[in-house]
């Protein structure tokens, strides 16, 4: 956790130096991986992933979820 931090951070204090928007995504609880592409962010925070547009930070996608059927994966 600590090291993601300290990536997110460098990351968007990177982005306020060439005049870029900082942005808060205040959905992730844990996050544990972060990567972005040319057009979106991608936050993994198990068992979610949250997909934030790169232009103007919104959310865009919730995908995944806590298994609860037959055939599905159940976290413990």
């Amino acid at each position: 956790m600590r090291l993601f931090s300290i990536i997110l951070f460098l990351v968007f204090f990177s982005f306020s130096l060439g005049g870029k928007i900082q942005a808060v995504f205040p959905e992730p609880v844990n996050p544990t991986q972060l990567l972005i592409d040319d057009r979106q962010i991608y936050v993994v925070d198990f068992p979610f992933i949250y997909i934030y547009s790169k232009t103007d930070f919104s959310l865009k996608a919730k995908l995944g979820g806590e298994g609860e059927g037959p055939q599905m994966f159940q976290f413990h």
